[in-house]
């Protein structure tokens, strides 16, 4: 079975000068209980709505939300994908061989 954490990386891209949050960048990490992968990606928000945090009340939780919510179909694809290549490390489905005319 593989888990999966997303994580925020350090810094966030904001506005000035009212900081309003522009960007982020997160990591899925995902573990297969013996191996792990890793996969990175650069989020860019929508302008804030009625729900807005201040800078200054933003917590973790509320940009990992925000994350999940604007990337929700990037990362169902990331986790498949860093899926696909964990088992590729378990069971290759390729490898490498010499060619016929080498001896």
């Amino acid at each position: 079975m593989v888990t999966y954490e997303i994580t925020l990386l350090p810094g966030l891209e904001v506005s000035t000068p009212d900081y309003i949050v522009r960007s982020a960048v997160y990591q899925i990490e995902a573990n297969d209980g013996t191996n792990t992968m890793t996969w990175s990606s650069k989020v860019e928000f929508p302008p804030p709505g009625e729900d807005f945090v201040s800078f200054a009340n933003l917590t973790k939780q509320d940009v990992l939300a925000w994350v999940e919510e604007t990337h929700a179909e990037k990362i169902v694809e990331m986790k498949a994908y860093l899926a696909n290549q964990l088992a590729e490390l378990v069971a290759p489905t390729i490898t490498t061989v010499a060619a016929p005319w080498v001896e």
